[in-house]
């Protein structure tokens, strides 16, 4: 039953995104404790209810008994989030889909502590990943200036079936490429998540209102 407890406390620590080191500093107990906890050993059952606490789950899941779906597990975690990175928490979760997407059984064995957090120190290099497969690609940046994550699975139509006009998609870009538009865009992006009024646009950009609404 320890190797249970160990294998499920390193499971729901690297979900819940923290290093041995937290986790023994939130517990009262020293980072070594954890690694041998995690490899095996056995933490002393008062503290069982503390690190179920700390990492968000019950003792029963500590024992591998909770019969909880990961994906409904998943969306309990980031409904409940509450420090305000819920996004960066979101993120996290899609880095470890990446790794997983890799389809390399070792590769859970050999995550960095932190990962992905630790890319933060590392402004000079870009992080970038691309994986092709017959039902579908993933693109991600980790990179902690610039991020994303895409998954585009496989349509049962081929996409080109979808470009099919081609001087619609030519005006559309030429649209979105007008310097005025490119004004327009720049200056909501200055106030992201805000409603923004077409006088406003105007006030702003140095357009006339009618040209704005235009």
């Amino acid at each position: 039953m320890s190797s249970v407890i160990g294998a499920k406390i390193r499971q729901y620590r690297r979900l819940r995104g923290i290093t041995q080191e937290q986790l023994g500093s939130l517990v009262g107990v020293t980072t070594q404790a954890v690694s041998k906890w995690e490899r095996g050993g056995t933490p002393d059952a008062e503290l069982l209810p503390e690190i179920a606490d700390v990492l968000e789950v019950s003792v029963d899941a500590l024992f591998g008994r909770a019969e909880v779906t990961l994906e409904a597990e998943i969306i309990s975690k980031l409904v409940s989030d509450e420090s305000g990175d819920v996004f960066n928490h979101a993120f996290r979760l899609c880095c470890m889909v990446l790794l997983g997407l890799v389809r390399e059984k070792s590769i859970a064995e050999t995550i960095p502590e932190g990962f992905p957090d630790n890319l933060r120190n590392s402004f000079n290099i870009k992080y970038f990943s691309k994986l092709l497969y017959d039902s579908g690609i993933v693109c991600a940046r980790l990179s902690h200036d610039f991020r994303y994550f895409f998954l585009l699975p496989s349509p049962e139509k081929p996409l080109n079936e979808k470009l099919v006009d081609r001087e619609q998609i030519r005006e559309v870009f030429e649209v979105l490429s007008h310097p005025e538009v490119l004004d327009i865009i720049f200056y909501m992006y200055t106030r992201l998540n805000t409603p923004v009024s077409t006088s406003l646009i105007a006030k702003n950009t140095g357009l006339s209102h009618d040209r704005a609404d235009e």
